[in-house]
């Protein structure tokens, strides 16, 4: 599974889910996702699913931020295989 945080402000951006699910989960602002004559509108706290293989519009006239997670990861382009972050010992605070 990949994850990460997204933010959509004053945009119409059409994009296709090629090859994972994506689910997104609203934190702040509102957003919607459009197909053809259909609408779902999200708000703090709703969840959106999104099918393999779908093109959806996503709409947001105000700053909207997201967790998103994507299943299989390696299908999306905006997660990374665990091996490609940085490794260490944690910071102790």
């Amino acid at each position: 599974m990949g994850a990460g945080f997204a933010a959509f402000e004053s945009c119409s951006v059409e994009h296709t889910v090629t090859g994972y699910d994506e689910v997104l989960y609203v934190i702040s602002g509102s957003m919607s996702l459009r197909q053809d004559n259909q609408r779902w509108r999200a708000g703090p706290g709703d969840l959106l699913w999104i099918p393999a293989d779908e093109t959806f519009i996503y709409e947001a006239d105000e700053r909207c931020v997201t967790f998103y997670s994507t299943s299989p990861p390696e299908m999306s382009g905006s997660t990374r295989k665990t091996d490609e972050f940085p490794s260490g010992d944690p910071e102790t605070i």
